[in-house]
C-alpha cells in the first residue's frame, strides 16, 4: 500500500464508481514523477489516441503494486502533454499545462500528497503567466523552491521561454543570456544541482540534436558539444554525474537508442 493513500486494495482492477477499471490504464503522452517510494502517472491519451485522460494511479515501488489514486478537491481537466513535478519538501506535485486535442492550457494544479487534495493555483490577472502550451518541459529547482517551465508548443506553435514558478504561485519570466535555444517542443529536460539540461525536440517538421545547459545560479545558457543525435519525444533521467537518454522519435522511425552524457 501507498503510505498516507486511500485505502485501495493492491489489485490489478479495482472499483471505481462501482465499474471495474484495470490499473494500469493504458496510456500515452503522460506524466509521471516519484514521491518517496510511490511513482505517481497522471493524465495522457487512452489507446485509442482520442481520448484524454485524468485519472492518477500510483506505484507502491517497493511491493510494485498498482492503486488507484482516489483523490478529493478540483482535479485537473483531462490533458495529455502536461508537465508535472514534486517538491518533496512540502510532499506536493504540481501539473502545468498540456492540451486535450482541441484547447492548450495555462492552469497549474497542485496535489497534497499526504491529504490526497487537489487545489488549483488562482492566477491574479495583472501578473505575468505563461502562454497556454503543451509538450513542453519542467523540472523542480530544490535550492529556489521553484519549477522551471521551459518551451513547448503555444496557439503561435514553438517557444523557448524560460518561466519559474514562485512560492504563492507567482510567475517570473528570465531572460536568460549566452546561446540560447532555439524554440523547440517536444524535447527532454532534467536538472543536474542548479544546472537545467535539455536535449533535442522539434520544431515545426524538424527534429532537433543539439543539447543546452542552463545555469540557473547565474540565468546563462552554453551549448554542449555532445549531442544524442536528432531526436525528440525521449526521455532523460540523472544517476549522479550522468544523464541518461532513451528511446523517441529521429524524423523516419521510433528508436530505443540509449545515450549517456556525462556532467563531470
Amino acid at each position: 500500500m501507498v503510505a498516507g493513500a486511500p485505502t485501495v486494495a493492491p489489485l490489478d482492477v479495482h472499483s471505481v464508481y462501482g465499474e471495474q477499471v484495470e490499473v494500469p490504464t493504458c496510456r500515452s503522452n503522460h506524466v509521471a514523477a516519484v514521491w518517496k517510494n510511490v511513482l505517481l502517472v497522471f493524465g495522457g491519451w487512452d489507446s485509442t489516441g482520442l481520448k484524454t485522460l485524468a485519472a492518477l494511479e500510483l506505484l507502491d515501488l517497493s511491493t510494485q503494486c498498482w492503486t488507484h489514486g482516489s483523490t478529493v478537491g478540483q482535479a485537473p481537466s483531462p490533458r495529455g502533454n502536461p508537465s508535472m513535478v514534486v517538491d518533496t519538501a512540502t510532499n506536493q506535485a504540481i501539473v502545468f499545462g498540456g492540451w486535450n486535442g482541441q484547447t492548450k492550457f495555462g492552469d497549474v494544479f497542485r496535489l497534497d500528497l499526504t491529504h490526497w487534495r487537489w487545489t488549483e493555483a488562482v492566477q491574479e490577472e495583472a501578473q505575468p503567466s505563461p502562454c497556454p502550451r503543451t509538450d513542453h518541459s519542467a523540472v523542480w529547482w530544490t535550492q529556489a523552491k521553484a519549477m522551471v517551465v521551459f518551451g513547448g508548443t503555444s496557439d503561435e506553435g514553438p517557444v523557448n521561454d524560460v518561466w519559474l514558478l514562485l512560492g504563492h504561485d507567482i510567475w517570473e519570466e528570465w531572460h536568460c543570456s549566452g546561446a540560447k535555444p532555439s524554440p523547440r517542443t517536444s524535447h527532454a529536460a532534467v536538472i543536474h544541482g542548479n544546472v537545467m539540461v535539455i536535449s533535442g525536440g522539434q520544431c515545426q517538421s524538424a527534429v532537433l540534436e543539439t543539447i543546452y545547459a542552463l545555469d540557473l545560479s547565474t540565468k546563462v545558457w552554453t551549448q554542449v558539444n555532445q549531442g544524442f543525435g536528432r531526436v525528440c519525444r525521449h526521455s532523460m533521467a540523472v544517476l549522479g554525474h550522468e544523464i541518461f537518454s532513451f528511446g523517441g522519435y529521429d524524423g523516419s522511425e521510433t528508436t530505443r537508442s540509449f545515450q549517456t552524457l556525462s556532467m563531470l
